[in-house]
């Protein structure tokens, strides 16, 4: 994952660095061990750069997983002005998460 593409966040930075401003954001909320989606996601937030902003966030605060109802790791969020547009969870390869963010955007 490039720097430039993916910001990484921490919990409690999410909402004012991320969610209180206009336009399209990912945000994989996930529980920091290693997984298939990781690559993927990568891809995804460099091939729509221009687009959407892409976060990772570490999910380690049993607030933040009942506050965004995060029940599988990873889970992709896509926010548009601040509020959920869509989501998806658990492993998911780059062609999904392509489509997925394509639709989305």
């Amino acid at each position: 994952m490039g720097a430039d593409e993916v910001v990484l966040a921490a919990e409690n930075e999410l909402e004012r660095k991320l969610l209180n401003t206009s336009g399209a954001v990912v945000v994989k909320f996930w529980d920091g061990k290693p997984h298939l989606a990781e690559e993927a996601f990568g891809r995804v937030a460099k091939k729509y750069a221009n687009d959407v902003k892409f976060a990772c966030v570490r999910v380690k605060d049993r607030k933040t997983v009942r506050r965004y109802a995060i029940m599988h790791s990873p889970t992709f969020v896509f926010f548009e002005d601040g509020r959920e547009k869509s989501r998806i969870s658990g492993i998911t390869p780059k062609e999904a998460l392509d489509v997925w963010c394509e639709m989305n955007k």
